[in-house]
């Protein structure tokens, strides 16, 4: 009788937990990746034991009213986050950069690059290219460079300007700017804009 209980107890606590859980934790960023995946995978084992241990409440007739209700309550949350965590739904927040209220910037670096140290450019350059990425406040980047005339410019998007000074501060960096002088660029320039409007058009 005791492990019954026992067993029956484990089955509400997880119907009435596991869902909401769930749910909470699909507010975890996307970014790093590393996040992501424990994220993706801790939601979608709390939402199944919530939809399992749910229907087993919910589904059966024999059992009380209340237990029923929180077979219920399991089912839906743990679906629910399910549908938040594979953007099927989406939060009404996602983040501070998608608020219709909140301003965007863009940093604009503008450079030439010297016809040499191309391994050690490329080497800093993937390293920064990944940690951009995990940085609070970034939202996008994007770069292009002319292959005869070296000539090329990357905009960055952040949501704040502190977001800017600690990319601007963070230590790789500031190492891979020691080297942009003397192995990396002929010249280089730094813009830092707030970004008023956006549109454009696909053809495709």
């Amino acid at each position: 009788m005791e492990s019954l209980a026992l067993f029956a107890a484990i089955i509400l606590f997880t119907s009435l937990v596991g869902g909401p859980v769930a749910i909470l934790l699909t507010f975890l960023p996307d970014k790093p990746k590393s996040v992501r995946v424990f994220r993706t995978i801790a939601v979608v084992l709390l939402a199944l034991m919530g939809i399992f241990f749910g229907s087993q409440l919910a589904l059966v007739s024999s059992i009380p009213p209340f237990p029923r209700l929180i077979g219920i309550f399991g089912l839906v949350t743990s679906i629910a986050a399910l549908l938040y965590e594979f953007k099927v739904l989406k939060h009404k927040q996602i983040g501070e950069s998608e608020r219709s209220d909140s301003k965007i910037y863009a940093v604009i670096f503008k450079s030439k690059r010297q016809d040499a140290n191309s391994e050690l450019y490329y080497q800093h350059n993937d390293l920064l290219d990944e940690k951009i990425k995990s940085l609070p406040g970034y939202i996008k980047h994007s770069g292009l460079r002319h292959p005869e005339t070296r000539e090329g410019v990357t905009i960055a998007y952040f949501n704040s300007l502190d977001a800017i000074d600690n990319w601007r501060k963070d230590g790789e960096h500031m190492d891979a700017k020691k080297l942009a002088k003397s192995e990396f660029y002929e010249n280089y320039s730094v813009e830092v804009t707030e970004v008023l409007d956006a549109y454009g058009w696909d053809g495709n």
